[in-house]
């Protein structure tokens, strides 16, 4: 806005902005006192008169001016008035610039609070945040910079090349990289990028320590003040290369598990002799449930192994009541999780056909612990029988135990006909058992053996 009038103020031009800015009529305002009409309120220290002075001396003064409108309401704005001289020897003219200090001050403090939203943001990422300038120096880098890279102040960082976060010998092809993306942006063309504007790059950076991690980073740019400026997101992947790298590695295992599941349930379908047709298939189902079962177990602690406890409950589940059990907390690796159930299995299916299991009175104490050299000791010892003389021949049963201990878990097994019932001692190499955390041993319930389990466990 632009008003015209003379130095004691009287108003000679008033434009149309000034209509609906102030409320006034040119015919209203034109012929009376400015700073008397909108009732002025000049900077602390002056008034009409101190600025008339300045405006006769210096030929201009600024300034911000509270003024009134028409309506009561407050009018703010920046001011800039210059005296002209008209030829001729006629009065001097003062010349008013006016603009709305009001909606600069509202622009300013939406910037600020549009500049304080962004900085939350900035220091609040989770990801890391760095701005560099088109020579590759840092120029800003958010908390979670530091934190991720190793550093403790921003100024460690700032006015730094990008190339201390880089692997060493990357540095120099990426002051390159810059280098030739400059040059063809001088020359007016289309710029060689790999990596602006695209997200989710992999690569390989480097913490303050040297130690080197996988990143994913996005990569922008801008233009400020003519100067070019890039932006990048960094986000540690190190978690989900490890993620990655287990999930490919549980691939893996079960792989290798199913076919090697497979392959010893083809065995036990050759092998599991073809007495009659109801035989062979009860049989054949109850070693395959025992496969599962140790299957299930694996599939629950991600193909690390298991406990052994949960295993043996789960292979003597329908005789529990008849079975005492001493032992401390021992957990079995993945490659003995199978082959000790099946184990467990082949004792409780014995029991069931030939031992303690295949009378009323029948008892088992079933007892484990770790040798001072680590090697894993199971004895099996069942009460209850009468036998006058042990079997003359190793039935299949028999057979299996011994192929299961010595060539699939590299065992000793040694199989006892003692007067009341059958006593199964097993070793296992140290490499397929180790101790829980805080070994709690497991109470004998009150059956016969149980003394004698405990004693076991102790030697």
């Amino acid at each position: 806005m632009i008003i015209e009038r003379e130095l004691d103020g009287t108003v000679r031009h008033w434009p149309r902005g000034c209509e609906s800015f102030y409320g006034w009529g040119a015919a209203e305002a034109c012929g009376r006192k400015l700073h008397l009409l909108l009732r002025t309120v000049f900077p602390a220290g002056e008034d009409f008169l101190s600025v008339s002075r300045e405006l006769v001396r210096d030929g201009q003064w600024r300034g911000t001016l509270c003024q009134t409108a028409r309506d009561g309401s407050p009018r703010l704005v920046e001011a800039h008035l210059a005296l002209h001289q008209p030829p001729g020897g006629q009065p001097p003219v003062v010349i008013e610039y006016l603009g709305d200090a009001g909606h600069s001050r509202r622009a300013e403090f939406a910037r600020s609070a549009s500049e304080a939203r962004l900085h939350s943001v900035f220091e609040t990422a989770a990801d890391a945040i760095l701005v560099a300038d088109g020579q590759g120096r840092i120029v800003s880098a958010n908390r979670a910079t530091l934190a991720m890279f190793g550093y403790k102040r921003a100024e460690e960082l700032v006015g730094a090349n990008l190339a201390v976060l880089m692997p060493q010998g990357e540095g120099a092809r990426h002051d390159g990289y810059l280098a030739r993306y400059s040059a063809s942006l001088a020359r007016g063309g289309q710029a060689e990028s790999h990596a602006i504007g695209v997200p989710g790059r992999e690569l390989m950076a480097r913490r303050r320590d040297g130690s080197e991690f996988p990143i994913e980073l996005s990569v922008g740019s801008f233009d400020s003040h003519g100067e070019k400026f890039f932006t990048g997101i960094v986000r540690d992947i190190t978690e989900r290369r490890q993620a990655e790298e287990m999930r490919h590695l549980l691939l893996r295992e079960v792989d290798h598990r199913a076919k090697n599941a497979l392959a010893v349930a083809l065995s036990l379908l050759r092998l599991t002799p073809r007495q009659d047709a109801e035989t062979y298939a009860s049989s054949v189902e109850g070693r395959v449930a025992a496969m599962a079962r140790a299957h299930s177990l694996l599939a629950q602690q991600q193909w690390e192994g298991a406990e052994l406890q949960a295993l043996i409950e789960g292979e003597i589940l329908a005789y529990r009541d008849r079975v005492a059990l001493m032992g401390p907390q021992i957990w079995l690796t993945a490659n003995a999780v199978q082959p000790a159930a099946m184990v467990i299995h082949e004792l409780v299916v014995n029991a069931a056909k030939h031992g303690a299991f295949s009378t009323p009175e029948g008892r088992v104490a079933l007892g484990w612990s770790l040798a001072p050299e680590g090697e894993l000791l199971l004895c099996w010892k069942e009460h209850g029988l009468a036998i006058d003389r042990p079997p003359r021949h190793a039935g299949f049963g028999s057979r299996l135990l011994q192929s299961l201990v010595h060539r699939q878990l590299q065992g000793q097994l040694s199989l006892s006909w003692e007067a009341d019932g059958l006593c199964c001692r097993v070793t296992l190499p140290a490499r397929l058992a180790a101790g829980g955390p805080g070994p709690a041993p497991l109470p004998a319930r009150s059956l016969p053996g149980s003394a004698w389990v405990a004693g076991m466990a102790t030697r």
